[in-house]
C-alpha cells in the first residue's frame, strides 16, 4: 500500500458533510456517507440558507401580525438587534467624575417653609448670594399684605444680612445679580394685576452698595404690556431687558428696531434700543453678555423656513449687529459660559448648540436631537449626546437632553436620563453628564440631579463653578432647602 505524504488541513470541513476516500481512479466508487447521518448535517450550505431566510420571514410577519403596523414592527426588530448587540458587545465602563456633593446651606431667616425663592449668586465671590421671596405674612406673623424680604450673605448662608427695600409690598419677587460687579443686584418687585386684568409694570430697584442704597429704575417712556412678561440682565451696571413684544412706546413690530431689547447704562435715566440689525420679529433669543457691551443673541433665519437660526454678535450695547451664519440643525439654543472672564477665541470661549435634527428643512420625526460646539466664526463640529440606557430611549422625559450650562475649562453640563421618578411631585431625579472637550468624552457625576430642584444659578471663583439651587419637598407646609455644588476649575483631572 503506498504512503500518503499529502499534509492534512486542520479545521477544513468535508464537501457536504460526506467523508470521501482515496483510490485509484480505476477503483473508485461512490463516497460514502458518514454513519448515522442526521437530516441537519444533510443539509448543504445552501439548504441552510434557505431556511434560515425562512424563518426570518414567518418571525417578520409574525412580529407584523402581532404588533399591528410596519413602523410597530421595525422598531421591535431594531429593539431585539440593540439588545442582541449589547450581549454580543457590553459597553465598557463608564468614566466618573470624582466624588463632588452636595452642600447644605442655612436658610434665610423666615424663609423655610417656602414653595419658591429667589437666588442670585453674586459675581466673583464664590460665598455671596442674594435673595428674595414675598409672604403674606407680616413680620410679626399676623397675616395682611404680600410682602416682600430681601437678604445677603456673603458667608455661604452662615449668616444673612436682611436688606431694606424701598417698597415692601410685593406678590412677587426676583433678584437678578451683576455678572461683573460683586455688591451690585436688581430687585424685581411685582404686584400682579389691575381690576380689569391690565398689566402692573413690575417695579424695578437697582443698588450698587449690598443694599445700602437704592435707586428705583424707571421705565422707558412709561410701562408697556410687554412689562408683565419680560427678561433683565444687568452687567457691569448696564441694564438690558428684552421681550418678544416691545418694550419702548413709539415703536412698532416691524424690523430695524422694534424695542424689543433696550439697555439703560445709568439706572434707567436713558434708555436706548438695543436690536438695530436684528430683523426678526418673534426669534430674539439673548445667549450671553461679556464686558463692554458684548452680546450674543440668535434670531430666526428670514432666508429660510423651519426653524432655521442666524447668530448674531455686537461689540456696542446693541448699536450694531454682525452676523455669524446660521446655527446647525432647527430651533437652536446657543450656550456660553456664564463666567465673564471667559474671553478667549473670539471673546467668548467655547461654544455649544443644541438643536433638532431636520429632514428637507423640517424637524424630524420622531424627534430627535443633535450637539455641536464651536469657536466664535469658526465651524460646528458635531458632538454625541450623553449616554443613554436602552430602556430610557423611549421616554422623551428621561431621553431628551437638557443642557444648564458651561462648566470650568469649557466643559458642557447636561441632564440626561431619569434616576428616580417616584415622589418627584415636580421633577425627578436625573443623570448628570459632564462632556469634556479635552477627553473628548462624557462623564458621569456620581451625584445625580435631585428632584424636585431648581437651579439658581452659578457663581465663579478662580475658576471653579460655584451652582446654587434649591430642592422642594412638598407638605404642609412645604419645605424648601438651598444647596451648593462645586465642579473645579481642574475638572478633567477629576476622574474616578
Amino acid at each position: 500500500m503506498a504512503h500518503d505524504d499529502t499534509p492534512s488541513i486542520p479545521g477544513k470541513a468535508a464537501d457536504d458533510d460526506l467523508i470521501v476516500t482515496r483510490e485509484s481512479l480505476s477503483d473508485k466508487k461512490a463516497p460514502t456517507p458518514r454513519a448515522n447521518i442526521t437530516w441537519e448535517q444533510g443539509m448543504t450550505l445552501r439548504q441552510k440558507t434557505l431556511r434560515g431566510l425562512a424563518i426570518s420571514l414567518l418571525v417578520a410577519l409574525t412580529l407584523f401580525l402581532l404588533l399591528g403596523g410596519p413602523a410597530t414592527t421595525l422598531s421591535a426588530i431594531r429593539q431585539a438587534g440593540d439588545a442582541l448587540n449589547a450581549r454580543l458587545h457590553p459597553l465598557k465602563p463608564q468614566p466618573m467624575l470624582a466624588e463632588s456633593g452636595y452642600s447644605f446651606i442655612k436658610s434665610p431667616p423666615g424663609a423655610y417653609n417656602l414653595p419658591e425663592m429667589s437666588i442670585a449668586p453674586a459675581t466673583a465671590q464664590a460665598s455671596a448670594a442674594w435673595a428674595c421671596w414675598t409672604s403674606p405674612f407680616l413680620p410679626s406673623g399676623t397675616q395682611g399684605a404680600w410682602t416682600a424680604h430681601a437678604y445677603y450673605t456673603a458667608s455661604g448662608g452662615s449668616h444673612w444680612s436682611a436688606l431694606a427695600l424701598p417698597s415692601a409690598k410685593a406678590q412677587n419677587c426676583t433678584v437678578i445679580a451683576d455678572g461683573e460687579r460683586a455688591n451690585s443686584a436688581l430687585f424685581i418687585l411685582t404686584s400682579g394685576a389691575t381690576a380689569d386684568g391690565a398689566c402692573l409694570a413690575p417695579d424695578l430697584y437697582l443698588t450698587s452698595d449690598t443694599g445700602v442704597t437704592w435707586t428705583q429704575v424707571a421705565w422707558p417712556n412709561g410701562p408697556t404690556n410687554a412689562a408683565c412678561q419680560f427678561n433683565a440682565a444687568l452687567r457691569g451696571g448696564a441694564l438690558y431687558l428684552w421681550s418678544h413684544d416691545p418694550l419702548m412706546l413709539g415703536t412698532t413690530r416691524k424690523a430695524p428696531p422694534i424695542g424689543r431689547l433696550i439697555v439703560s447704562r445709568d439706572a434707567g435715566q436713558l434708555w436706548s434700543l438695543a436690536d438695530y440689525g436684528l430683523n426678526d420679529a418673534t426669534g430674539l433669543d439673548i445667549v450671553g453678555f461679556r464686558p463692554g457691551g458684548h452680546i450674543l443673541a440668535t434670531i430666526a433665519d428670514a432666508r429660510s423656513s423651519g426653524g432655521a437660526s442666524l447668530l448674531m454678535a455686537s461689540d456696542n450695547y446693541g448699536a450694531s449687529w454682525r452676523d455669524l451664519g446660521q446655527l446647525p440643525g432647527v430651533f437652536p439654543q446657543v450656550y456660553v459660559s456664564s463666567d465673564s472672564s471667559v474671553t478667549d477665541h473670539g471673546g467668548w470661549g467655547r461654544l455649544y448648540a443644541l438643536a433638532q435634527a431636520q429632514v428637507n428643512g423640517l424637524p424630524a420625526s420622531p424627534r430627535q436631537f443633535l450637539l455641536a460646539s464651536a469657536y466664535l466664526g469658526g465651524g460646528w463640529a458635531s458632538i454625541p449626546l450623553p449616554p443613554l440606557p436602552g430602556s430610557s430611549a423611549a421616554n422623551p422625559q428621561a431621553s431628551d437632553p437638557r443642557i444648564i450650562g458651561l462648566g470650568p475649562a469649557g466643559s458642557l453640563e447636561v441632564e440626561r436620563g431619569v434616576i428616580q421618578a417616584a415622589n418627584a411631585q415636580l421633577s425627578p431625579s436625573r443623570r448628570l453628564w459632564i462632556w469634556s472637550p479635552a477627553l473628548r468624552t462624557w462623564l458621569l457625576d456620581p451625584q445625580p440631579v435631585p428632584g424636585n430642584v431648581e437651579l439658581q444659578g452659578a457663581s465663579w471663583r478662580a475658576g471653579d463653578q460655584i451652582f446654587w439651587l434649591t430642592t422642594l419637598k412638598l407638605g404642609v407646609p412645604p419645605k424648601l432647602q438651598i444647596y451648593t455644588k462645586v465642579f473645579h476649575a481642574k475638572i478633567t483631572q477629576r476622574i474616578q
